[in-house]
């Protein structure tokens, strides 16, 4: 399972990986498939759309949201 995850702020910290390793382990004990994780703050993330980026075409097509407002991120940082 594939997961864009996309902070307001930085992703360099301790709370951001402690969350997310608790989210790999969490979707893996509920699915029973590893999660692997693309991790952008808004500020890069918002590069990617700027510059096309293949990714943003993929979410784009195949990609569903899962959290509130996640629908909206692209339409907003286009």
């Amino acid at each position: 399972m594939d997961l864009l995850l996309v902070a307001e702020r930085s992703i360099e910290t301790a709370a951001w990986a402690d969350s997310t390793a608790r989210m790999v382990s969490e979707v893996h004990a509920w699915t029973g498939n590893q999660a692997q994780l693309v991790e952008h703050t808004t500020r890069s993330f918002a590069r990617l759309v700027q510059d096309h980026n293949p990714l943003v075409d993929a979410i784009r097509q195949d990609g569903i949201a899962l959290a509130r407002g996640s629908d909206t991120l692209l339409r907003e940082l286009s």
